[in-house]
């Protein structure tokens, strides 16, 4: 990998998240618990879904589509 790859490389991964809920590991109380607490949004294109120095609101995960941090 050559130097710029690299720092391309080291970029992208300051913003780039992978998580995974395991709802096996979860007792059934806490599935359900997560489940009604569950919300769906939906954005458009371009839309802003929060701004710098807001303050998150729970845990989000993207079903599809791509987010652009920047």
């Amino acid at each position: 990998m050559t130097v710029i790859e690299e720092r391309i490389d080291n970029a992208v991964k300051k913003y780039h998240f992978t998580f995974f809920i395991y709802f096996d590991t979860f007792s059934e109380e806490e599935r359900k618990i997560f489940f009604e607490k569950t919300q769906l949004i939906k954005l458009k294109k371009k839309e802003v879904f929060f701004e710098q120095d807001t303050y998150l609101r729970g845990v989000y995960i993207v079903k599809s589509g791509k987010i652009k941090v920047h």
